[in-house]
């Protein structure tokens, strides 16, 4: 892929991800619904490219809507610098015509994280996250489509422009080392490297791998 090739597009954006969640007796499970949506207008193509003409013809409006089904186990103490913890958010959602979504379509996104304090008795911590995204059961609008930097944080892709890469079903594992500079741990340092791949358009064939890696 090449940058030469961009597909440019100016659009306006409503997302609302709204969802509720019950613990599940006194575990670190919890389950419930959700309601997703996906509004995107003045949508106008630039430039060259003409993946998303290809795809969603010449459509100025696109709108996904729809339920979801959510379980999540999570037995970090501090979301903000977990340690020795583990995290799975399991989303399965049911965009659907009759609340307003242009298509039937559905999707599932299947995240992992956890968290390893190295050497055990510091507050260093090894990460590793795995990240599984996969659309089916319809066509979801071009914008929808997983998509690198638009998980639920917008944290995918590090090293990689946001919507870099765009198919029905994305895979992604990355690992960070996050490690003291100063021995209270008020500033501390951080590097990290991921890989990603997006299946081509029209199926789940995994054909490119994009690694990446950083530090801050």
């Amino acid at each position: 892929t090449s940058l030469n090739d961009a597909n440019l597009i100016n659009y306006t954006y409503i997302r609302v991800y709204q969802e509720a969640l019950k613990q599940i007796g006194s575990t670190k499970f919890y389950g419930g619904l959700g309601y997703n949506l996906d509004y995107h207008f003045n949508i106008k193509e630039e430039g060259t490219g003409t993946n998303f003409h290809e795809y969603n013809g010449n459509a100025q409006i696109t709108v996904s809507s729809g339920l979801s089904l959510n379980a999540l186990y999570d037995s970090r103490k501090n979301s903000n610098y977990p340690e020795n913890s583990s995290f799975c958010n399991f989303v399965y959602r049911y965009n659907s015509k009759y609340m307003g979504s242009d298509q039937n379509w559905q999707s599932v996104y299947l995240e992992f994280k956890k968290y390893i304090n190295l050497p055990t008795k510091s507050h260093n911590v090894l990460a590793f996250w795995n990240l599984n995204w996969f659309s089916f059961g319809g066509k979801p609008p071009y914008f929808d489509l997983p998509s690198t930097g638009w998980d639920m944080y917008s944290n995918s892709g590090r090293g990689y422009i946001q919507s870099r890469l765009r198919g029905p079903g994305m895979l992604y594992l990355e690992s960070e080392y996050r490690f003291s500079l100063t021995k209270n741990g008020l500033f501390g340092g951080v590097i990290f490297a991921n890989a990603e791949s997006v299946s081509e358009m029209g199926g789940y064939h995994f054909q490119t791998v994009l690694p990446g890696w950083g530090g801050g």
